[in-house]
């Protein structure tokens, strides 16, 4: 399965992507209602997404931080992980996508391993007190 990786970089290493903009943040940021707005507002002229995998199947605390390739090898052998990988990628070659939630963080150095030209990161902050607040209420 580690074939996985370099079948992806051959495809969509050098191919003509729109950008892929993927989010990161601590949580309870307002992905939710990003996604929504860009999706109300640019509707068709993009793919806007938010946290189609699961915390289980994406599994961001495992693969945190997954800079080493071997790590982003493993991530692709989570059958979840690749499908949502390809169907990104896939999409991009027809419109802009953006993943504006937070299970995917652990894919970011995935994507810029593979297709560094279209990769694009989106950092969303919160006030620490706000979002401790948030959490608590909300989980």
């Amino acid at each position: 399965m580690t074939e996985r990786f370099e079948q992806l970089k051959s495809t969509y290493g050098s191919a003509e992507l729109h950008p892929i903009t993927l989010t990161v943040s601590p949580g309870r940021c307002g992905t939710v209602f990003l996604q929504k707005l860009f999706s109300r507002t640019y509707g068709d002229a993009g793919e806007f997404l938010h946290e189609r995998l699961s915390a289980h199947a994406s599994q961001p605390a495992t693969f945190f931080r997954s800079y080493d390739e071997s790590v982003q090898r493993e991530m692709l052998n989570v059958d979840a992980i690749y499908e949502e990988t390809c169907r990104i990628l896939e999409s991009a070659r027809q419109r802009p996508v953006v993943e504006c939630g937070h299970y995917f963080i652990s894919a970011v150095p995935l994507f810029h391993s593979l297709v560094p030209q279209a990769l694009r990161v989106l950092t969303l902050h919160r006030h620490p007190v706000q979002s401790a607040g948030s959490h608590a209420i909300k989980g």
